[in-house]
């Protein structure tokens, strides 16, 4: 028998050829999915981890329309309403902060089947000349989901400076129209007002490993539009998925400086600008003391929760909870960086009084005068030396409206707003409350950095205003502030 004679093998039996090769198909594919996993996460450091890209979330934050227009715009478009809304929001682009006209962006809303249509075009500012009728109308977005007193329009794009080896990149973002109706509050009649609201058309989510934990981490741009996610525009979530739990808890909320005090350390978030990925870096430097006191002994212990800034960072005070409505718990003293720091947001607790502070950012006629008021950083946290914070012994009233020596003509309607201030550390009471005696449950709200506290009453000053004769021109309760 020759060799071209010879019988042919016999076929393996289909009933296990094909498992076979599906077997096999799967394990060079599971060998295949490793090997790109493994490598892609050996590309970045131990404390860098890699995020994705998600839908952004829905805004929290809105400005207020008005149908009176804006002096800074040098030309409008010709309305078909006679009632077209104006107004104008801060937008994120890369421009220094302190710039306020980069940063600012005008916009105005018409109804195009005249007025009592409802408000369905939109003219935006985006070549931002401060000439609203050179941009091209925005009409209202079909794909999106209709939501009562909401109206959503088409989708904006922007670029953005991403920093050096990134450069200039476009985001989007969907402006949104809603229609409120206020609520009553005593002598306040109920009035009805338009609200516009921006939201980022993305953010980034990813698991992070922080003191040995595994946390869900979110970056969006709930409060203010913004490309980048590495500035203070950006909002910083952490959440833990708790055994048995069908969702994460969010336990924190915060921008990327603010240092958070997790399992005995304290960490920074570093995002990159894209946001593709997030450094987490942990403290290593000394530490010092915070205590808190009260000025007089017989008022007894002073507990606090909020957070302290110093010139390049936020701190938080209190122990962060594990449940997502859980109260901070407030502390009596606590361990933090060593550093300069002042209030940035201070809830403090002397027995049933609730205690309210802030840096004070209010000069003479200026409310929130950010870039002539700096803050007064007292709290100096050293290695070798507790600071003791006492509660102010003495209060001034300063005046933010009127401006001091600002006149007047009979007939004038004059607006008064005044703040409660620590002469000595330059900061403001920003609320006084006293607790429900009958308080049981803490109030259900998710953590965002404040802390949490029982049911309680405001405590509103009572204000007399008199002229130079003694009579009485006004009175009332004003909030502090």
């Amino acid at each position: 028998m020759t060799e071209t004679n010879l019988p042919a093998a016999p076929k393996p039996p289909l009933g296990w050829k094909w498992p076979l090769l599906a077997l096999s198909l799967l394990a060079l594919l599971t060998l295949a999915a490793g090997v790109f996993f493994s490598f892609a996460r050996a590309e970045l450091p131990r404390n860098q981890f890699p995020l994705a890209e998600i839908p952004g979330p829905a805004p929290l934050t809105a400005v207020v329309c008005t149908n009176d227009s804006f002096s800074a715009v040098r030309k409008y478009p010709a309305f078909v309403s006679a009632k077209p809304l104006y107004s104008c929001t801060t937008i994120d682009c890369g421009a220094s902060p302190a710039d306020e006209s980069a940063n600012t962006w005008h916009f105005a809303f018409d109804e195009s089947r005249g007025a009592g249509a409802g408000y369905d075009r939109l003219y935006f500012d985006l070549n931002h000349n401060l000439d609203l009728s050179d941009d091209p109308p925005v009409g209202i977005d079909a794909k999106s989901v209709a939501a009562e007193g909401t109206v959503f329009f088409e989708y904006l794009t922007l670029p953005c400076d991403y920093g050096p080896g990134i450069g200039v990149r476009d985001f989007r973002f969907q402006p949104r129209l809603r229609f409120n109706r206020s609520q009553e509050r005593g002598p306040i009649p109920q009035y009805a007002y338009y609200a516009a609201s921006f939201a980022c058309a993305t953010a980034r989510r990813g698991k992070v490993l922080i003191a040995g934990r595994t946390y869900e981490l979110t970056l969006s741009h709930q409060n203010r539009i913004a490309g980048r996610f590495d500035g203070d525009s950006t909002d910083v979530s952490l959440a833990i998925r708790a055994p048995g739990a069908k969702r994460p808890a969010e336990i924190w909320w915060a921008p990327p400086k603010r240092i958070i005090p997790l399992g005995g350390g304290f960490y920074r978030l570093r995002p990159s600008p894209t946001g593709d990925t997030v450094k987490v870096e942990e403290y290593a430097g000394d530490l010092g003391v915070l205590r808190f006191a009260p000025h007089r002994a017989d008022l007894g212990p002073v507990v606090a929760a909020g957070s302290i800034a110093s010139a390049d960072s936020e701190i938080c005070i209190g122990q962060i909870p594990e449940g997502e409505f859980d109260p901070w718990e407030k502390v009596e003293k606590t361990s933090l960086p060593v550093g300069d720091y002042c209030p940035q947001l201070l809830n403090l607790a002397v027995g049933r009084v609730l205690l309210g502070l802030s840096r004070n950012s209010n000069s003479d006629g200026v409310p929130r005068d950010w870039e002539n008021h700096p803050p007064r950083y007292f709290i100096e946290i050293r290695r070798d030396k507790p600071f003791v914070y006492s509660l102010p012994a003495a209060l001034e009233v300063v005046f933010v409206a009127p401006r001091r020596a600002e006149r007047f003509k009979p007939g004038d309607t004059v607006t008064v707003n005044a703040a409660l201030i620590d002469p000595v550390t330059d900061v403001v009471i920003q609320s006084l409350r006293c607790v429900d005696s009958k308080a049981a449950d803490s109030t259900k709200r998710p953590n965002d950095g404040r802390a949490g506290d029982l049911p309680s009453t405001a405590l509103s000053p009572r204000v007399v205003i008199s002229d130079s004769s003694g009579g009485v021109v006004a009175e009332g309760t004003m909030a502090f502030g």
